[in-house]
């Protein structure tokens, strides 16, 4: 294994690369973590990075394809729905694998991010599948947006919403380890996971999800949580808050409008919940995030 710093690269056709500016502050390096880079790659069969000695924690969240990663001496496949993490300082290699593949990445630092990811990686460095993109493409969107209103509270907010990141990772792992004889039922998770991202209009209830996979509404529900790390009401939440941001974006609809037709029950709720999760309202979300794109 490589013990020293050492970069060889091809980043291929990067026509489908996407990097966000980061600005730091005096700060920064005091903080817990810290983003030093965040992007979004779709890329093609010819991306590799062979890598050892860069100070960061990197983790990659695959949206389609398949990416090949040596790490730690070992190797493996991550494939959509799955994250990584990687102490960069160790000898690291990651590729493509087939002719494309799409992922997130987020290079973070910080006084913990280290330790954590230690302690996410204590049993196994594999891929942590997380079921779908809701967990990390949520707060990897809310990274977003702080970085759009940056200044010293956001810088703060930025820290704490990659502790929680870390925190619920780390979570899904232990509970999955705890309860891998829920792995028999993947597939019936995977197309419940489906169901509720084409029908989260509609009033879905635990004990109609479980029914459908011909299981009891607790252990359903154990089930789920050990694959996504949320129950099935929080998931489809953020399912229909998802649709919301969306359509804040992509329509002048009225919010009682957008309440109705992405499933919540009045105007008054999807205001509540989306103020809960973004730390503003609807509207005040639309009018930033349209100037921003302006």
């Amino acid at each position: 294994m490589l013990n020293a710093t050492y970069l060889k690269q091809n980043l291929g056709d990067i026509t489908g690369l996407k990097v966000t500016p980061l600005v730091k502050t005096k700060r920064t390096a005091l903080l817990p973590f810290y983003l030093e880079s965040i992007g979004d790659y779709d890329c093609d069969e010819s991306f590799f990075v062979d890598r050892c000695g860069y100070n960061t924690c990197l983790l990659i969240y695959t949206l389609s394809g398949e990416g090949r990663i040596r790490y730690e001496e070992e190797e493996y496949t991550t494939c959509a729905g799955e994250l990584i993490v990687l102490n960069c300082n160790r000898h690291q290699y990651y590729a493509t694998k087939g002719e494309r593949w799409h992922f997130l990445w987020l290079h973070i630092n910080g006084k913990c991010a280290f330790d954590y990811t230690d302690l996410l990686n204590i049993t196994s460095c594999k891929p942590l599948y997380l079921g779908n993109r809701i967990l990390f493409q949520t707060i990897y969107e809310k990274l977003l947006l702080l970085l759009q209103r940056f200044d010293a509270i956001e810088e703060m907010e930025i820290s704490l919403e990659l502790q929680m990141l870390f925190t619920n990772i780390i979570r899904i792992k232990g509970t999955q380890d705890l309860n891998s004889r829920f792995q028999n039922y993947k597939q019936e998770i995977g197309e419940i996971i489906a169901y509720m991202q084409q029908m989260y209009q509609k009033d879905l209830t635990v004990e109609h999800l479980a029914e459908r996979c011909h299981l009891s509404k607790s252990f359903f529900s154990k089930v789920f949580k050990a694959y996504t790390g949320h129950t099935p009401y929080d998931f489809l939440l953020e399912i229909r808050l998802k649709q919301v941001q969306k359509m804040l974006l992509e329509t002048t609809e009225s919010i009682a409008e957008i309440a109705k037709i992405c499933g919540f029950a009045d105007s008054k709720n999807l205001i509540f919940h989306f103020k809960k999760c973004f730390t503003m309202t609807p509207l005040q979300y639309r009018k930033l995030y349209r100037i921003s794109k302006t």
